[in-house]
């Protein structure tokens, strides 16, 4: 049992009381130190955009476009097809649905704009011809062509074709989110070819919370202003990641044609072959790393012990938690998942 020392007129010693506040003065130090040193963690966390744009030059065949839902299929260059030949095709489309709890909803005053799925059309092109899943690897992740996961493998990516969209005069989509198709899909990567339009600007938003408030970051992507500076027939692309909200905006005039493909990760198989390669550590992983440790090497750094917790700056669809679902399955799902951007940087150091 524990006494409290008092002096002769009953109030609390003087020397306890100094030591009391010693303490307590010690404590608060202690805990101002920490804040001041997570946050110089903190802010040493690149957070680049969640998409890259750009345009890629294409020989002329790759804008040669097969069409039809029969077996009359027809023939169409995007780089200069006429307006009456974009008509077509966009009569030929259905009209395009979106996600909405797990059902295809039509809508026209959510979403306007003709759709055919992947077996109605073909092209001699894809992302990984023109190398654009290695630009897209190298902007939307923290890592190079060079570089690997911590197994060893290189990680790598795939576009699987989804669908190619018409957006005719008064043509939109209104702000939404992708629903990803399995757990390997992390974006998407949408391509606009030359064809005459004007709007139709694609608007992404990141939602983030700062301070208790919910706040947001918003990018405008403007593919018909990019390919009227480009001087050789060029398309445009613009990557994302599926967690980001985002929008197109309603075409004035002309139409707007794009394809879309989903992206996916793709692990190396288990028994491929390895071989060394140098490694290329992007400059804001190495100070990030560099400002961990020397957390870490600080003897006043949560000297008391405790845990340090990095909140996920991205989505990852996951199962629901429920009682038919064990809690070590829904673990053991987390594990595997493949995080993105910052979220990978940071497990690659704290591992």
């Amino acid at each position: 049992m524990s006494t409290l020392s008092r002096s002769a007129s009953g109030s609390p010693n003087p020397a306890t009381r100094e030591a009391k506040a010693a303490a307590e003065a010690a404590a608060q130090n202690a805990h101002e130190a920490t804040i001041r040193q997570v946050g110089s963690l903190y802010r040493a966390i690149v957070f680049k955009p969640p998409y890259c744009y750009g345009t890629v030059p294409l020989n002329e065949d790759d804008f040669v476009l097969f069409y039809g839902k029969d077996e009359n299929a027809r023939r169409i260059n995007l780089s200069h097809a006429t307006n009456e030949q974009l008509q077509h095709l966009a009569e030929t489309c259905d009209p395009a649905t979106y996600g909405l709890g797990g059902e295809d909803v039509f809508d026209e005053t959510y979403r306007k704009a003709g759709k055919l799925d992947a077996r109605h059309f073909s092209l001699n092109w894809s992302p990984a011809q023109a190398g654009l899943l290695d630009i897209v690897r190298d902007q939307l992740f923290f890592e190079t062509v060079s570089r690997r996961i911590p197994s060893g493998k290189a990680t790598t990516i795939r576009a699987e074709l989804y669908k190619l969209n018409v957006y005719g005069p008064q043509s939109f989509f209104k702000r939404h989110v992708d629903t990803p198709r399995d757990g390997t899909m992390f974006g998407s990567i949408v391509i606009v070819f030359p064809t005459m339009h004007e709007g139709g600007e694609l608007v992404l938003r990141s939602y983030y919370k700062l301070d208790d408030e919910t706040r947001h970051d918003q990018w405008k992507v403007d593919s018909s202003s990019l390919l009227s500076q480009t001087n050789a027939s060029s398309i445009a692309y613009i990557a994302f990641f599926s967690d980001i909200e985002h929008e197109v905006l309603p075409v004035q005039s002309g139409y707007r044609v794009t394809i879309t493909y989903n992206l996916h990760f793709v692990p190396e198989p288990d028994d491929a072959q390895v071989l060394p390669q140098p490694q290329s550590i992007p400059s804001h992983e190495d100070k990030f790393r560099l400002r961990f440790q020397r957390l870490l090497d600080d003897p006043s750094f949560l000297r008391d012990g405790g845990n340090l917790l990095f909140c996920l700056w991205h989505q990852y669809p996951l199962p629901k938690h429920t009682e038919a679902t064990p809690l070590e399955e829904s673990r053991a799902a987390l594990r595997g998942v493949r995080l993105k951007g910052s979220d990978a940087m940071m497990r690659r150091v704290v591992r």
